[in-house]
């Protein structure tokens, strides 16, 4: 007989934090009566200008399910403007997490087709009850050493079949773009399937360290997705993959949602019947990481750090724009006040191209080391040498709106085009 968590706020005792968002914040907590560790989903009502019915939902959704590889609440209840519910927690957090954290290339196909295998169980669940879960995805896979392989977040799950649904299908516009299957893009009719799709991308998340979306905007994404070929598996200079695992992948990711294979049929597949028990290789995945509190704090200091050099780039950026417009509208040809300018753009990754610009610019003062100038910039600066603004060639980009340095930088490229 399963526990009966309390539903009062002060029976647990909030401890870490191990993550937030906009309107949420998940704690490492102690229940109190039960001296257990727990997770706590802490939702601020009031901050949340969204449908509140989607948290309803995954508290709704997460209650009553029964799977070992699907994550279940304690319990949930309202604390004065807050929502909380009560999780398991699980130390290892998500797949994504632990990519950002160590795996920055992926994982090996030892444990991919390990955490593959139990994602299928939980989905095999899910679909023989009802549900589509519509938002799976390495974020929402969570591992734990002992309590093994999780699908999470069920804020987007659908039931299949409620009242009037004899079709037992959806039609609405949900789940994360780069995962959504096309038939959800069209807001065609879908159902159970439009998860193995989800799943297939999943698959190759776990592969590449990163979806085989990632530098494109969510608006190509979709594009992308219901117009080009669907992505696949291939080798990499670091990683040879199975054709097992490629052909699992292949299944998934067929356009026509009909021909897609069931959690069910999936099982089957010679892929996962040589997967791993789950405790050894989460386990030894596992062990190359701090705790989960640390490995959170750790990436936290290191977006930090991104932010503030990308505020320093735009600050930098700025303070050359307006060098370069005070440069056009004075004419200005003071040498001293141009190589302070050509400074400010010192720790672009490009600099030491920039600073070579730079020299050839005021070779005419300098009057030395030509040779090596030239020498390191011939073959970018040859065409720029035998091009003039009557050449048809000739079609400098607008410069006004960037420092000069980039702007000379930009022409040069054009010019090698």
């Amino acid at each position: 007989m399963k526990k009966k968590f309390p539903n009062r706020a002060n029976e647990y005792q909030l401890l870490e934090l191990i993550g937030d968002g906009a309107t949420a914040l998940v704690h490492r907590a102690r229940c109190v009566p039960f001296d257990e560790i727990v997770a706590i989903k802490v939702v601020d009502l009031e901050k949340f200008n969204g449908d509140l019915s989607k948290f309803s939902q995954e508290a709704k959704t997460m209650i009553p399910i029964d799977h070992p590889n699907l994550l279940s609440a304690h319990c949930s209840f309202v604390a004065g403007q807050d929502l909380w519910v009560v999780m398991p927690f699980m130390a290892g957090g998500s797949c994504h997490h632990i990519m950002k954290c160590a795996y920055p290339l992926g994982f090996s196909e030892a444990f991919i087709a390990t955490v593959l295998r139990e994602i299928l169980r939980g989905l095999e669940y899910l679909h023989q009850n009802g549900h589509i879960h519509r938002d799976i995805k390495a974020g929402n896979i969570l591992v734990d050493p002992i309590l093994g392989v999780k699908l999470a977040d069920f804020g987007s799950s659908a039931f299949l079949f409620d009242s009037g649904d004899n079709h037992k299908t959806r039609k609405t516009f949900v789940g994360t773009p780069s995962w959504m299957a096309p038939e959800v893009i069209q807001q065609s009719e879908y159902d159970y399937k439009a998860d193995i799709w989800s799943f297939g991308i999943t698959a190759l998340e776990l592969a590449y360290g990163h979806s085989p979306f990632k530098s494109q905007s969510p608006y190509q994404i979709l594009i992308d997705t219901l117009t080009r070929e669907p992505p696949s598996l291939h080798n990499t200079k670091e990683k040879k993959f199975s054709r097992y695992f490629k052909q699992v992948i292949a299944m998934c990711l067929l356009k026509d949602p009909s021909e897609r294979p069931s959690a069910h049929q999936l099982l089957k597949h010679h892929f996962f019947k040589h997967a791993k028990s789950h405790n050894r290789i989460i386990k030894d995945v596992l062990d190359k990481l701090p705790p989960l509190v640390d490995s959170v704090h750790l990436l936290k200091d290191k977006e930090t750090e991104v932010v503030c050099q990308m505020g320093q780039l735009v600050e930098q950026e700025e303070r050359s724009k307006i060098e370069y417009q005070k440069g056009i509208s004075n004419w200005n040809f003071d040498i001293n006040e141009l190589k302070a300018q050509a400074s400010q753009e010192d720790n672009d990754e490009l600099s030491s191209f920039l600073r070579t610009l730079f020299e050839l610019d005021t070779l005419h003062e300098d009057g030395e080391h030509t040779s090596d100038v030239h020498k390191e910039s011939s073959d970018s600066s040859v065409a720029s040498q035998n091009c003039t603004n009557d050449s048809p060639e000739y079609q400098a980009p607008a410069t006004k709106r960037i420092g000069r340095w980039k702007a000379l930088l930009e022409l040069q490229l054009y010019f090698l085009e």
